[in-house]
């Protein structure tokens, strides 16, 4: 499973590259839930993909109204 969980957020990596917009903001959320998985199996995930992950949590927060 965690091969599986690497090579889909490899492939997301690409996919990401590629998007702009909601389908960006999409895929990133689908490499946040791949790396959660990822890492509660016990595996650890690239350091790229923690990051876009966090910068991607960030920006959310940076958009809500106080």
């Amino acid at each position: 499973m965690n091969e599986a969980l690497r090579n889909r957020i490899d492939a997301l990596k690409a996919e990401i590259a590629e998007a702009s917009g909601d389908a960006r903001d999409e895929l990133l959320d689908r490499l946040e839930e791949a790396v959660l998985t990822l890492e509660s199996h016990g595996g650890r995930a690239p350091g790229w993909a923690k990051s876009m992950v966090d910068e991607h949590v960030e920006d959310q927060f940076d958009n809500m109204p106080i």
